[in-house]
């Protein structure tokens, strides 16, 4: 008799212990349910930081393009213009020794 006795007057202590022990397995489960959520999460930022990078890497490429590009035709224009004031000089010398 004096195991139920021991047991009654446990019960509020054995039953505060459940209690909690129930809460700390609901807690787990949305604690791994966040975690679950959170390592998505991760997943996506990687695969989005992959592509950024990517896409960073492409347009450094095309910068690249771009830059050489522009000094191909920087050098094409630069000639035209010397060109052309070569012939403003020829010109002007030939109409000196002409008119002189």
């Amino acid at each position: 008799m004096s195991e139920v006795k021991l047991f009654v007057q446990n019960s509020r202590a054995i039953y505060d212990s459940l209690m909690r022990f129930q809460d700390a397995k609901i807690n787990l489960s949305l604690k791994n349910n966040q975690i679950s959520n959170y390592q998505t999460q991760v997943t996506g930022c990687q695969i989005q930081n992959s592509k950024l990078r990517s896409d960073a890497n492409d347009m450094a490429v095309r910068l690249f393009d771009a830059n050489e590009a522009n000094q191909i035709l920087h050098r094409r224009f630069r000639r035209a213009d010397i060109e052309r004031w070569a012939w403003r000089i020829g010109a002007a010398a030939i109409l000196y020794l002409k008119f002189k």
